[in-house]
């Protein structure tokens, strides 16, 4: 998709679909271009906006999206806005790897250290979001001795800045089905530029939001009321960053427990 001579126009790539059983719709995304000046990539089931992406230079990304049995549209849409185009970059999203598989199970409960594969109910969009090897603060300052001695292993980090760009980055859960009230938990850490913080959604309302930089292990909790949710661990820039810290923000230990 060339967003350069879009202007304020959509271009749009369709498939209509007929699924005899649940399953999961997975494709990988990559995207080069700035809301402001060139627009924003979208996916549509049936006419629902899905997800959204933007960013400039941004990393491939994998998306899952969990479809019920029946036909059903499919739209990946470019919409542009009438201001120009970014000069210096691709202007560009790039599609890859479309493919269908068995749906995973709904998730009542679970734990997720990130030491395990993530499934197809998680998906990963922004300018960076991956799992990396431990925590860099604690693996750098091993001359401090036990005071810093990181037990987290794998963790998962949320950036906001990156080969000299920035931009947001998010991690989302959206499969859950939760038949009792119940909680949502998770380990983390903040290392971002106080202009930008890191918030949780559920269902697209805001439930959490912090910043912060240079601090330790903290952990939060939402309480998630029965029914059918989409979970998602956000990082957000005005376009700000600091040279001091890593610009990012690290989870651990996602769980969602039933109250007792």
């Amino acid at each position: 998709f060339n967003f350069k001579f879009l202007e304020d126009g959509e271009s749009s790539l369709k498939r209509n679909i007929v699924l005899n059983k649940k399953s999961l719709l997975s494709f990988s995304v990559k995207t080069d271009i700035c809301e402001e000046y060139d627009g924003i990539f979208k996916f549509y089931v049936d006419g629902e906006e899905k997800e959204s992406f933007v960013g400039i230079d941004g990393s491939w990304t994998e998306v899952n999206c969990v479809l019920s049995e029946g036909t059903h549209e499919l739209e990946w849409r470019a919409e542009g806005v009438d201001i120009g185009y970014t000069v210096g970059i691709t202007n560009s999203v790039l599609l890859d790897n479309f493919r269908l598989s068995k749906a995973p199970e709904a998730l009542s409960s679970f734990t997720q250290n990130f030491d395990e594969e993530l499934d197809g109910n998680w998906s990963i969009n922004g300018l960076s979001a991956s799992v990396i090897e431990n925590d860099p603060i604690y693996a750098s300052w091993a001359q401090y001795g036990d005071a810093l001695e990181d037990f987290h292993g794998k963790i998962f980090k949320l950036s906001t800045y990156g080969g000299s760009r920035t931009g947001d980055s998010s991690l989302k859960i959206s499969n859950i089905s939760n038949s009792v009230d119940s909680a949502i938990s998770f380990d983390y850490r903040l290392d971002l530029w106080t202009s930008n913080s890191f918030k949780v959604y559920i269902d697209d309302v805001e439930k959490f939001s912090t910043t912060g930089y240079g601090e330790g292990w903290r952990k939060g909790s939402i309480n998630l009321s029965a029914g059918n949710h989409v979970v998602e661990f956000k990082t957000e820039t005005d376009g700000y960053y600091s040279l001091g810290v890593s610009n990012a923000v690290y989870l651990d230990n996602i769980s969602l427990v039933p109250d007792t």
